[in-house]
């Protein structure tokens, strides 16, 4: 029995597992650098061709996307890069300040170094050179990066997997309204910074409860930020012309 494998034989479940993984993490990625825009219709075709594969991983791959809210699928027309509306945004900012909360009491629960809190101060220190910086996005990659750390005081790596997923969505909605950029001409960079510390404080201190309550008066600030710049984007209503 020859054992050689055909030059033309079909890639083995592993190898095509592997495959969709990797288109999934390249569609993903078009679509949260903004690459692929919120509306735009992502052919199959295309796709294979740009990425030179199959267009069987490609559909699986979307397939994916749909089950992970990045992609819709509308019958009889397609696969389109899905929008995240404001109702949205609002529940992911929930489950964000839960699942870095939950964190937080999971380190405590754990123990934790204090050479864990130093690499805190070293990526707040870079925030807090960044403020100067007029890249509002450069500054907000910091910041994540601060809180996924954060997170991972835990050990948690679900925790930390999903708080990335969270921001991964977050990002792609504050990218398409513009918060970025609105957020360049408010004080909330210097006052992050501030929260941190706090945060980095309390934690040297062993200070359970306070430092919990610095991380929820942080996220709470946070959300009633993004709360107010859509207030600022919101549509003023048209005036009552009805008789009286």
């Amino acid at each position: 029995m020859n054992n050689n494998k055909s030059n033309n034989a079909e890639p083995g479940r592993g190898d095509r597992g592997f495959m969709i993984q990797n288109t999934c993490a390249s569609i993903r990625e078009d679509i949260l650098m903004h690459r692929l825009r919120p509306g735009a219709k992502l052919t199959a075709e295309h796709i294979a061709a740009t990425l030179k594969v199959s267009r069987t991983p490609v559909r699986q791959a979307l397939e994916r996307l749909c089950q992970e809210g990045y992609v819709t699928r509308i019958p009889a027309r397609g696969y389109f890069v899905a929008e995240i509306d404001a109702t949205e945004a609002h529940d992911l900012y929930d489950v964000r300040i839960g699942l870095e909360v939950r964190a937080m009491e999971t380190a405590f629960e754990r123990g934790f170094q204090l050479e864990e809190i130093d690499q805190l101060t070293e990526i707040n220190s870079r925030y807090q050179h960044s403020l100067d910086d007029p890249s509002v996005l450069h500054r907000s990659k910091i910041d994540q990066d601060f809180h996924i750390t954060l997170a991972g005081l835990s050990g948690n790596a679900v925790i930390v997997r999903l708080l990335q997923d969270v921001y991964d969505r977050l990002n792609l909605r504050r990218r398409n309204d513009g918060y970025w950029f609105w957020s360049q001409g408010t004080a909330r960079g210097p006052g992050g910074a501030a929260e941190h510390l706090d945060m980095i404080v309390a934690l040297h201190n062993g200070d359970r409860i306070g430092a919990i309550a610095a991380l929820r008066e942080h996220l709470q600030h946070a959300l009633e930020n993004y709360r107010f710049f859509l207030s600022t984007m919101a549509e003023p209503e048209p005036p009552d012309m009805s008789a009286d």
